[in-house]
């Protein structure tokens, strides 16, 4: 870069860890920069500096650096995956919400469409979408069934919904299970299980899609029914065992509040008295007679002022 700054050639393509790693440098390069620069120049030269000392770090160090903790995960995951299938497909699966969280599930998505056209099918990634994207519907559901919150009911429903039956599971996460904070626990225990089942069974899906109850169709094998039955089997058990460890995890919200509220008793009633402001004397208002008459058809007192 510039004739004279090495720069490291990398495909930054579908990569997370390097844009992550120069978000956080840019949050301390804006605090640093915003303390020097005159509050007169902060609209144009605030940006530039920003721009001039975050873009060659992140290109010649943090990048790179990227590209390397992403490549020892990918070979943390293969290793356990080649130890131990079952293993490495249980903690993949139960970690997968965390990683859709920062957005490293993309950094899966060019391996697992490679695989389709060589070996033809995917072991990894989309057995475990399978088992958490129907475990956030199950613990969706369980939280729609057991919590008295009109309100979070409604949220939960339709975010249910999406995840089962298309596979959208943020609506689900971000405003439900990891809102209600327990039942993400819910999700990443039943989606173990249900990666668990998946890395037993050796489950392969031969279509790219993003897995949900009508996508199951994927996992159908051309050569018999028994890896499209183990689909079924982990989709059903993903989805129980989220919806009852969330009906167990999730409380009552408005029981919840009633119960920390604590109860005022009631104070034994006093005499009110009231002092007057001034000094004067109580002398009846003016058409005080045809005032009464008409507040007493209309069943009031009639009030009396001081001046």
């Amino acid at each position: 870069m510039f004739g004279f700054i090495p720069v490291i050639h990398g495909s930054y393509s579908s990569s997370v860890i390097p844009a992550m790693l120069s978000t956080i440098l840019l949050k301390y390069v804006e605090i640093l920069v915003d303390k020097i620069t005159p509050e007169w120049s902060k609209n144009f030269l605030k940006p530039l500096l920003i721009v001039i000392i975050t873009a060659p770090i992140t290109l010649c160090l943090l990048a790179p650096l990227g590209l390397v903790i992403g490549e020892g995960l990918q070979f943390i995951l293969n290793w356990i995956y080649n130890l131990a299938p079952w293993l490495a497909m249980a903690l993949f699966a139960a970690f997968m919400p965390f990683i859709i969280m920062t957005g490293m599930h993309w950094a899966f998505i060019p391996a697992a469409i490679l695989a389709m056209s060589n070996p033809g099918y995917e072991m990894m990634f989309l057995p475990a979408m399978l088992a958490t994207n129907i475990a956030q519907a199950g613990a969706t559901f369980g939280i729609a069934v057991k919590t008295k919150d009109a309100k979070m009911r409604q949220v939960a429903i339709p975010a249910g919904i999406s995840a089962l039956f298309a596979g959208v599971t943020k609506p689900a996460m971000y405003g439900v299970t990891l809102k209600l904070k327990k039942p993400i626990y819910a999700v990443c225990i039943a989606g173990g299980i249900g990666g668990l089942i998946a890395g037993l069974a050796q489950l392969r899906a031969y279509a790219f899609t993003t897995p949900s109850l009508p996508a199951i169709v994927q996992f159908i094998a051309p050569d018999g029914n028994r890896n499209f039955v183990s689909a079924c089997i982990v989709a059903v058990v993903s989805f129980a065992v989220a919806f009852v460890l969330a009906l167990l995890l999730t409380k009552n919200k408005k029981a919840e509040k009633a119960a920390e509220i604590p109860a005022v008793p009631a104070e034994p009633a006093e005499a009110l008295t009231i002092y007057n402001p001034v000094n004067g004397k109580v002398i009846p208002a003016a058409g005080s007679k045809r005032l009464h008459i008409l507040l007493r058809r209309s069943r009031q007192r009639l009030c009396c002022h001081s001046h």
